[in-house]
């Protein structure tokens, strides 16, 4: 994968707090991708199958879950897949929330 540069932020949930970070990727021969999400928590989350994106334009991009889910040494980590038409929206607008 050809990835992007990878945010990170700090959640502030019930359960107290979780670093979470964001990762970009995109398929060398497609111009599809994935994005990945880790959150740090002493304990094993459920990841939605839907992960809903608000950018700034008003836009809202709807991805989901390709079933790829792992928790390793207080890390939860999963993926979900991007369209092209995904990545070009996410190129031209800064995110705003993800849910």
């Amino acid at each position: 994968y050809n990835t992007s540069d990878t945010w990170e932020f700090m959640d502030n949930c019930e359960k107290g707090f979780a670093k979470v970070k964001f990762t970009l990727g995109r398929y060398k021969n497609d111009s599809s991708g994935i994005l990945l999400m880790e959150i740090w928590k002493p304990f094993k989350m459920r990841f939605s199958n839907e992960l809903t994106i608000y950018l700034e334009n008003g836009e809202i991009i709807k991805i989901y879950s390709n079933g790829n889910r792992d928790y390793v040494d207080d890390l939860n980590m999963g993926t979900y897949t991007l369209t092209s038409k995904n990545i070009e929206e996410l190129r031209l607008t800064k995110i705003k929330t993800i849910r």
